[in-house]
C-alpha cells in the first residue's frame, strides 16, 4: 500500500505504507494535480492535472512510464486497471479513453453518455470497467472489447462513488441521497 501527496509546486510523491518509509519523488506537472490512481499493486501510479498532461509513474523508481497530452479536450479523471496495464482517461467529450500504459497508444474508448463521465472503476481483476455519468447513466464495459454490457439509469442521484466487485456479481453505485444501488451484474438486474 502506497500514500501519494502533492506539493504546493505540483510535485508527485508516494511513500509505502510501512514504519520509517522515504517518500519517492516521481516528478512534477505544470499545474494542479486534480486526479490520480493505482494500480492493485501499488506499483503503478496516474496522475492527471490542469496542465492537460496525464502521467503515469513506477513507484519504486520514480521513472515515468507514460505520458498524455489532452488535445482538443480536457482531461476530468483518471484511472488504471489493475494490473497497471492500461490507463483510461475521462475527458470532457462524454468519452473516457483507454490507453496501454506501454505504448501510449489509444486502446479505444468508451462512448455511450450524453453528459460528461464523472466516475469510472475498474473491477478486481480488470475485465470490466464501470462509468457513470451526470446525465445519470451508468455502464458496465467489458474492458478487453470495450463494447457495453449493461446500461443502468438513476433518474434523480447523482453517483457520489462507484465500485465493482472482484467477482463481477455486483456493481454499486452511491448516491448523494445516501442510497446504494446495487445491481446483479450477471443478470442484468437491480438488487436494491
Amino acid at each position: 500500500q502506497h500514500w501519494a501527496s502533492v506539493s504546493d509546486d505540483h510535485e508527485v510523491m508516494v511513500t509505502a505504507l510501512v514504519q520509517g518509509a522515504k517518500p519517492v519523488v516521481l516528478g512534477k506537472h505544470d499545474a494542479d494535480i486534480f486526479g490520480f490512481a493505482f494500480d492493485a499493486h501499488g506499483s503503478k501510479l496516474a496522475t492527471v492535472s490542469h496542465d492537460g498532461v496525464a502521467k503515469v509513474w513506477d513507484t519504486k523508481s520514480g521513472r515515468k512510464l507514460a505520458e498524455v497530452r489532452g488535445v482538443d479536450e480536457t482531461f476530468l479523471g483518471v484511472t488504471l486497471s489493475p494490473d497497471g496495464a492500461r490507463l483510461v482517461l475521462v475527458t470532457d467529450d462524454k468519452i473516457a479513453r483507454v490507453y496501454d500504459v506501454a505504448t501510449g497508444r489509444v486502446l479505444g474508448t468508451l462512448d455511450g453518455h450524453s453528459a460528461n463521465i464523472d466516475r469510472i472503476a475498474y473491477n478486481g481483476d480488470g475485465r470490466r470497467i464501470l462509468t457513470h455519468s451526470a446525465d445519470g447513466s451508468a455502464i458496465l464495459w467489458n474492458a478487453a472489447t470495450l463494447e457495453p454490457e449493461i446500461n443502468f439509469f438513476l433518474p434523480s442521484s447523482s453517483v457520489v462513488h462507484a465500485r465493482l466487485t472482484v467477482d463481477e456479481g455486483r456493481a454499486a453505485l452511491v448516491t448523494t441521497e445516501g442510497l446504494v444501488e446495487v445491481w446483479d451484474n450477471t443478470k442484468k438486474v437491480r438488487l436494491s
